[in-house]
């Protein structure tokens, strides 16, 4: 029973640390340059959906854990930070196949701003 209720707080913290990455202004414009790395990838053919998650991982989720407040990283265990980086590559893969329909060059020079 433990074991349920604490993959559910796990799932709300990820969630409420992802709504802040959306609306926190520099960490949106970090992750519009990730979503213009992948799509350059997806050009190339060399994305790799587990490279892509083990990235957002190491180096975009401690950055969101450590701007918001009342949290620190060590308080944010493995599971949750890999739930995190999976929901946010989700998020980007779906902007780029469903928003862009795959097109890729009208994706990053819309991004060339950020």
């Amino acid at each position: 029973m433990d074991c349920n209720f604490k993959q559910q707080i796990d799932e709300v913290t990820s969630r409420e640390l992802e709504i802040y990455f959306d609306n926190d202004e520099p960490l949106y414009r970090n992750g519009n340059a990730w979503i213009k790395n992948f799509a350059r990838k997806m050009k190339r053919g060399t994305y790799d959906n587990t490279k892509a998650v083990f990235a957002i991982q190491k180096y975009l989720v401690p950055n969101i854990i450590k701007s918001y407040d009342g949290i620190e990283l060590r308080d944010v265990d493995r599971e949750t930070r890999n739930h995190l980086a999976k929901s946010i590559v989700e998020t980007f893969e779906d902007t780029i196949k469903i928003d862009y329909k795959g097109n890729y060059t009208e994706l990053i020079k819309d991004y060339e701003r950020y």
